[in-house]
């Protein structure tokens, strides 16, 4: 009987490779998982876990002070490649925030080192003022979706900083971009970060990539499965007439 059950085991490792992996939601239900924050000032802002009142269970926030907020920042290699992913989050504002530079907008931001960042573009951004309300934030990660940062100087591709990201999170900006070179290769925004009025919360939920893809199985995998599929009933039959 051991060779039965030791091509069951076979089959069955085989099929888990076909399974989707990859998906991963941070619900910051047990704490702040490590995430930060910064402020428009480029220092760290004063980040909060809050055990209730996410959407649901637990959430992180940050209270608009002196120096308000510019982006919310996952622990580094948390997600791995995102190729082909989609990122969502929630987003929640307790009351109006702004820009200098007129609506203020929420982006995602992908990177991979200080140099090589690419973040939403226009068409693919949210407006930060929800409300009050929990509102998701979805999209997908592809090069037509994200534009390279700002003034950076690194030369990496989209499809490298996607399938190599360390460097994940949400940037807050005014809502439009202007082109910075005279050929209009490169973006800048208006305004960074957004203030409010004393006591304005900023929270973020629900962070990461809500479905994976398939892993692909190369043929070759394929073809020895589907012979132990073939064998493996024989291999039964003749144990049980052994065992008579």
């Amino acid at each position: 009987m051991r060779s039965p059950i030791a091509a069951a085991i076979c089959l069955a490792a085989i099929f888990l490779l076909a399974c989707p992996a990859g998906a991963f939601i941070q619900t910051f239900d047990t704490g702040s998982a490590g995430w930060g924050a910064t402020a428009n000032n480029y220092t760290a802002a004063n980040l909060v876990y809050n055990s209730s009142g996410g959407n649901p269970g637990g959430c992180i926030s940050v209270s608009l002070g002196t120096n308000g907020l510019a982006s919310f920042d996952s622990p580094l290699s948390t997600f791995g490649d995102l190729t082909g992913q989609t990122l969502t989050v929630d987003i929640r504002t307790s009351a109006t925030v702004s820009t200098a530079g007129g609506s203020p907008v929420v982006r995602f931001y992908i990177g991979t080192d200080s140099n090589d960042y690419w973040v939403a573009t226009n068409a693919a951004r949210i407006s930060a003022n929800t409300n009050g309300a929990w509102t998701t934030y979805t999209v997908a990660v592809n090069s037509a979706n994200f534009m390279p940062w700002p003034y950076q100087t690194g030369t990496e591709s989209f499809a490298y900083v996607a399938k190599n990201a360390e460097y994940l999170g949400i940037y807050f900006t005014s809502a439009g971009t202007t082109p910075s070179t005279p050929s209009g290769t490169a973006y800048t925004f208006s305004s960074y970060g957004i203030t409010g009025a004393s006591g304005t919360t900023v929270s973020l939920d629900n962070f990461g990539t809500p479905v994976s893809n398939p892993v692909p199985v190369p043929p070759g995998v394929w073809l020895l499965g589907s012979g132990l599929a073939a064998f493996l009933p024989r291999r039964i039959r003749r144990a049980r007439r052994a065992s008579r």
